[in-house]
């Protein structure tokens, strides 16, 4: 899925003006890859020392060299081991954050050429993003997604194994999506890459917030540590922030973005959108809508209050995105639930439905 490019920069024009130390004299030499893993270091590739939970890449770091690697990424600690080498050593106290740039950069900051849509949340993550690309493409734009059951750069479509990508993958896949004609990307954000920076030189037009439960502590230690990793999206939200104001995180996400809020909520009027559960059925909620679009009523194809909450949140992107009121409907009532998320499976007169059931 992740082809090498055959872009060249300079290491001088990717470090330019970054907050790390640097030393060393191949500022000239040509950078032919940005990578985190030593096997996949080529002649030429930088790579980033960063330190992982089960790994440390300090410890790949001759192996990188001996291959061809024409720059290291590292903490102060282990710069103080590489001065007696023949390398250029970029000196920073994050490493994931400066190897994120670096990575945006190398890839012609792809980014910033997409309307990128970042989802966050414990659950519903994945649907919400499934939907929003099925809602986008629908109306004729092309939308690639990143998630936790598919990667699509618009012309191949491939599974994933992990939710977030690292950093030098991102950048990657997000350029072949501008090369492939996306005009909309959508991105599922674990807490983990939030975490980790993986996504801290990413430009995100839009972010979606669908809720928080107790998840991943065993990572983040609390649930407040966990709370603030999901906020740090929004940090890098630029235009539009849509959340679930029924989840009780809700408040300190909307407080912590400077970007225009648009409050979901089930059953209540005193949000900027709301959903009206008309009728649940075993084939999925007769809804409508309310919100800047005004009114859609329609069958939902999709079982259960929390996927009418899903769809709000996909329909307000949607809707933020320009996509008409009109195109929007359509495209909602064939939508499909995504696969192993309460998908339902032909079996005669009985219902079966496959479900992930990872989280509450």
């Amino acid at each position: 899925m992740y082809p090498v490019t055959a872009r060249m920069h300079t290491l001088q024009a990717l470090i330019e003006g970054l907050d790390a130390r640097i030393e060393g004299e191949q500022f000239a030499s040509s950078v032919s890859s940005v990578v985190q893993h030593s096997e996949r270091v080529i002649s030429g590739s930088l790579f980033i020392a960063r330190s992982g939970v089960r790994r440390d890449g300090a410890a790949f770091i001759d192996d990188a060299i001996s291959k061809g690697a024409v720059g290291i990424v590292c903490t102060p600690d282990v710069a103080t081991t590489l001065r007696h080498k023949n390398i250029t050593v970029i000196e920073t106290c994050d490493p994931c954050k400066i190897g994120a740039i670096i990575a945006e950069r190398f890839h012609g900051n792809p980014s910033s050429k997409l309307k990128l849509v970042g989802v966050t949340g414990t659950n519903g993550k994945t649907t919400i993003a499934w939907i929003i690309r099925h809602l986008v493409s629908s109306s004729g734009i092309k939308c690639g997604m990143l998630g936790t059951i598919v990667c699509d750069d618009g012309v191949a479509t491939d599974t994933s194994t992990l939710t977030t990508p690292s950093f030098c993958d991102i950048g990657l896949i997000l350029h072949s999506m501008v090369d492939n004609g996306c005009k909309v990307a959508v991105m599922e954000c674990s807490s983990h890459a939030l975490d980790q920076g993986r996504v801290a030189a990413l430009d995100f037009n839009i972010g979606v917030f669908s809720n928080l439960s107790g998840d991943h502590l065993d990572y983040h230690g609390s649930a407040d540590s966990y709370l603030q990793a999901k906020m740090r999206l929004f940090d890098l939200v630029s235009e539009t922030a849509i959340i679930n104001m029924d989840d009780p995180a809700s408040w300190s996400v909307a407080d912590c973005t400077s970007a225009k809020v648009i409050s979901c909520r089930i059953e209540s009027d005193a949000s900027s959108a709301w959903v009206e559960i008309l009728e649940e059925k075993i084939d999925g909620s007769h809804i409508r809508l309310h919100g800047a679009w005004g009114i859609i009523e329609l069958n939902l194809p999709l079982l259960g209050r929390h996927n009418a909450i899903n769809a709000l949140q996909a329909v307000a992107v949607a809707f933020s995105l320009g996509i008409s009121k009109e195109a929007i409907a359509d495209a909602l009532t064939t939508v499909l639930a995504p696969p192993g998320r309460l998908e339902r499976v032909h079996a005669g007169k009985t219902a079966v439905f496959v479900d992930f059931a990872h989280t509450d």
